[in-house]
């Protein structure tokens, strides 16, 4: 906990608390566990709140789901994030002393690690808060005072798998940068259901802009993301941006994949790397950290394999995100991963990976400001890491 707490979502049927794991303190050197207790968060109301959304995020992606239906599950997510707030993220902020809209740059704000277990993994515990939900009352609030009973307008987040992950990930030495970026626009003729995604081109020249090719950066897209190139190409990268559908196998969860052109990057692939010098993955892909419903407690997603395979930062997403946002995100993101201060870069200014938290942060808050009536676009984006 040196760099903020690590709280533990303890969901059991034998009771709910949040276990805060605080910085050492005294000469013991020993760090401090806070005991909150979460009694709004029995084990039966969170697989409730957790279904509610997963169904709501399934039909999302039905196109026949009609008007009434999706107003009907953008209100389910409201209120599953309402719920989240006032039953776990509240009381545990509250315990913590953090205060709604901290002041100075977000750069300075405190920062927590969520480690969820069992259904709260499915939660999207750092968008958590009694949110506006319509546009309007957004507008007439404005920023500050619409996300001050919010995670977000309290602190920064991040996640952690376990303890040991997050140990792991501090204690190696950020390599230089070198991107490898693959994307994949149009729908594998293995996977056609997937269906087209056609704003990868774009995404990835916006990140030709911030790390050009072939000097910090190498592009594989189209028919160059195969599945061997990739291989062949990570272990001479230490960033690795993929933009391409994601995919969960509810059965092994080591078959979860990414799907490259030609054929699937699937977890069991990434875990058999011996990867050196890398530090960090974006996700531009869906349902990267998901985690696997019949093992909620494995950790067994992309995200997390990524992480296991020596990524120090890892961005992913709890569940399908927009096509159309995607390069809107990732501009965001690579301008506060390369400029301390993006409104004023300066040209000697150097990409960064332990930026990331606050990128990720930056970015969503504008997705958000553009679309607050939408959680289903905004909520998903994660950080796992240090």
């Amino acid at each position: 906990a040196s760099g903020g707490p690590v709280v533990i979502v303890n969901i059991s049927r034998f009771g709910s608390h949040g276990l805060i794991l605080t910085p050492a303190a005294g000469p013991s050197h020993d760090p401090e566990v806070l005991v909150v207790g979460l009694p709004a968060a029995p084990m039966d109301t969170v697989i409730s709140q957790a279904s509610t959304l997963l169904a709501a995020r399934q039909r999302s992606g039905v196109p026949e789901t009609g008007w009434q239906a999706r107003e009907e599950d953008r209100h389910a997510v409201f209120g599953v994030l309402a719920w989240c707030w006032e039953a776990i993220t509240e009381p545990v902020l509250a315990a913590l002393g953090y205060p709604p809209n901290p002041p100075g740059k977000v750069e300075d704000w405190p920062r927590v690690w969520w480690c969820p277990t069992g259904p709260a993994t499915v939660l999207p515990l750092h968008a958590a808060g009694r949110h506006p939900r319509t546009a309007t009352q957004y507008g007439a609030m404005g920023e500050r005072a619409a996300i001050a009973d919010s995670v977000a307008g309290r602190v920064i987040s991040s996640y952690t798998p376990t303890l040991a992950a997050l140990i792991r990930a501090r204690a190696r030495p950020a390599p230089p940068v070198r991107q490898l970026a693959a994307g994949v626009p149009g729908a594998p003729a293995y996977a056609p259901a997937a269906g087209p995604l056609p704003a990868v081109p774009a995404e990835l020249q916006v990140l030709a802009s911030y790390l050009p090719p072939p000097a910090q950066a190498t592009q594989l897209l189209g028919q160059a993301a195969t599945r061997q190139a990739v291989l062949d190409a990570l272990p001479r990268h230490s960033w690795l941006h993929l933009s391409c559908h994601g995919v969960q196998h509810p059965a092994d969860a080591s078959l979860s994949a990414f799907l490259l052109e030609d054929q699937p990057l699937t977890l069991a692939d990434l875990v058999a790397l011996h990867l050196r010098d890398t530090d960090l993955a974006y996700l531009a892909a869906c349902q990267t950290a998901t985690g696997d419903l019949g093992l909620l407690d494995e950790a067994l997603h992309l995200a997390g394999a990524l992480q296991l395979v020596g990524y120090r930062h890892v961005l992913a997403t709890l569940w399908s995100i927009s096509d159309t946002a995607a390069p809107h995100i990732a501009d965001a993101v690579y301008a506060h991963l390369l400029h301390p201060d993006p409104d004023h870069p300066k040209p000697d200014d150097q990409p960064l990976a332990a930026r990331a938290p606050h990128a990720l942060h930056h970015a969503v808050t504008r997705l958000r400001q553009a679309s607050p009536g939408e959680p289903l676009l905004w909520a998903p984006y994660i950080h796992l890491g240090p």
